[in-house]
């Protein structure tokens, strides 16, 4: 009679094993979903973080060349201001045409007066 009086505290012994193990199948798989998971979210980081020091050289070598660009910028005005002590005239091309002819008039006449006394 124990046999038989135990019977029904096995079968639900039983069942809630076959529950926990069905629970632990399903823990199992999405233990492993969130390892894939993770793993994609890590590559995807390493991926972005490739990326972003990338950006950052790119603007590292941008903000040198722009400071190099605004030096000869500086260094361009400080040209414009010796060859114009009154002031940089409003049309610089045209000026510095005059004094470029201006330069070419009076070699010119020099060329021709040393000519003429070497004579």
């Amino acid at each position: 009679m124990n046999r038989v009086a135990g019977a029904p505290v096995l079968a639900k012994a039983e069942a809630e094993a076959a529950t926990l193990k069905a629970k632990r199948a399903n823990l199992v798989v999405e233990r492993e979903a969130a390892i894939r998971l993770v793993a994609k979210a890590t590559e995807e980081y390493g991926d972005l973080a490739a990326e972003l020091a990338g950006a950052k050289a790119n603007r590292e070598g941008l903000t040198r060349q722009q400071a190099a660009a605004e030096s000869r910028r500086r260094e361009a005005e400080k040209e414009l201001k010796a060859g114009f002590p009154a002031g940089i005239p409003e049309d610089p091309a045209g000026a510095i045409a005059k004094r470029r002819s201006e330069l070419h008039a009076a070699r010119e006449s020099e060329a021709t007066a040393r000519n003429t006394r070497s004579t």
